[in-house]
C-alpha cells in the first residue's frame, strides 16, 4: 500500500498509544506507509518514558485504557511538552462530556472505526498540514 504525499511534505514523528496491539499496528503501519516516523506503545506509561526519551510531533492516543485514559494523559503531554499535538481515537467518546475541561488539551478527534483516509485527514488537520511543529 502506498500512500501519495506532496513532494514537499515535512516529515513527522508520530507516538501511537493503545492497549489494542492490532490498532497500535495499523496506525503505526498507516503513518509510516505515509512517509512519517511511528512508534506505537500499549500504555500510557510507556507513552511517557517514550517521550521522555524522545519527543515528538503528534501524538494518537486511545481514549479508554487500563490505569490512566487517553484525556488525562493527554493533558499531562500538555504540561511538559506544549508543541506536541494530540489526536483521541475511541469507540466511546461518549464517555466523556465535552464540557469536560480536559477536551482543550486535545487538537483533534477520530471515531473507531476509522478509514486511512480519516486518519490521514484528522493527522493533517491536527498539525496543520505543512506547518508542523519541531520536535
Amino acid at each position: 500500500m502506498n500512500l501519495p504525499l506532496p513532494a514537499t511534505a515535512p516529515t513527522l514523528d508520530v507516538l501511537i498509544v493503545d492497549d489494542e496491539p492490532l490498532i497500535c499496528r495499523f496506525v503505526s503501519d498507516v503513518i509510516t506507509l505515509s512517509g512519517h516516523d511511528a512508534r506505537a506503545v500499549e500504555s500510557p506509561a510507556t507513552a511517557l518514558q517514550e517521550l521522555q526519551r524522545r519527543a515528538c510531533n503528534l501524538v494518537i492516543t486511545d481514549i479508554r485504557m487500563p490505569c490512566m485514559n487517553g484525556l488525562d494523559l493527554a493533558v499531562t503531554i500538555r504540561e511538559t511538552y506544549p508543541w506536541v499535538r494530540i489526536l483521541l481515537m475511541s469507540g466511546h467518546y461518549s464517555d466523556v462530556p465535552l464540557s469536560d475541561p480536559r477536551h482543550r488539551a486535545v487538537d483533534g478527534f477520530l471515531s473507531k472505526p476509522f478509514s486511512i483516509t480519516q486518519l490521514m485527514h484528522c493527522v493533517e488537520q491536527a498539525t496543520g498540514g505543512s506547518s508542523i511543529p519541531a520536535a
